[in-house]
């Protein structure tokens, strides 16, 4: 239990752009300018690693999909002209995933994922299945896996964080993923401590940051986080 008393051997100058008035989605130079003005001040106090929002409108990772497309395909876009500038520069990057962070909806995990994967669906008392996945499933905790790990390894991610979490199983009473009906609480809470672990051994330099919304995993909660 060493990380309930951490000891500090690295520093790490972190921007973090959520409360940032930068466009939103950058498409153009001027957008593009707010970014590397930032970048540049940011170089100078010798920054280490930014956290974006998303900068680019989302499609939701899907059967075709495994990840979170965070910029565009194409090479000579203005989101990707943004990320290689701070590369340039020798800053990492990665992205702050959460609520008002991407589209209209946002991304958080609480999403209508997989609309077609029925038996992923949380189920209420009465049978009727809600639009949201229940991660005590053993099938959505493994895709659900594979889209963050697939994000992180496409665009070369150095960090990764959620806000609220990474998903739940609570109010859920479908006994077929794996929890008593109604309280399946537990399970998800060690689901989401469990992906996070994997994540981190997929990626053994990535560093994952704990936000507000994932208070309630408690001090266990925050095994496999390097900040919160």
């Amino acid at each position: 239990i060493d990380y309930l008393s951490p000891f500090q051997d690295n520093f790490l100058n972190i921007n973090y752009q959520f409360f940032h008035p930068l466009p939103q989605m950058p498409v153009n130079d001027n957008d593009k300018s707010y970014f590397l003005n930032t970048i540049d001040t940011f170089a100078d106090i010798e920054g280490d690693m930014i956290i974006f929002k998303p900068l680019h409108p989302y499609k939701k990772p899907d059967s075709e999909t495994g990840y979170w497309n965070l910029l565009p395909e194409k090479e000579n876009a203005t989101a990707r002209q943004i990320v290689e500038y701070a590369k340039k520069k020798g800053i990492s990057y990665g992205f702050y995933m959460g609520v008002a962070a991407h589209g209209k909806e946002g991304n958080s995990a609480g999403l209508s994922f997989r609309p077609d994967k029925k038996s992923w669906k949380k189920v209420d008392v009465q049978g009727r299945r809600a639009p949201d996945n229940c991660i005590g499933d053993d099938e959505f905790y493994e895709w659900w896996f594979r889209v963050q790990d697939n994000t992180i390894k496409k665009y070369k991610l150095s960090n990764w964080s959620w806000d609220p979490s990474l998903g739940s199983a609570m109010n859920c009473y479908n006994e077929k993923h794996g929890h008593i009906a109604g309280k399946g609480a537990y399970k998800g809470w060690r689901r989401c401590i469990e992906l996070t672990g994997r994540l981190k051994e997929k990626n053994p330099e990535l560093y994952i940051l704990g936000y507000y919304g994932t208070k309630n995993f408690g001090l266990w909660g925050l095994k496999h986080t390097d900040q919160h």
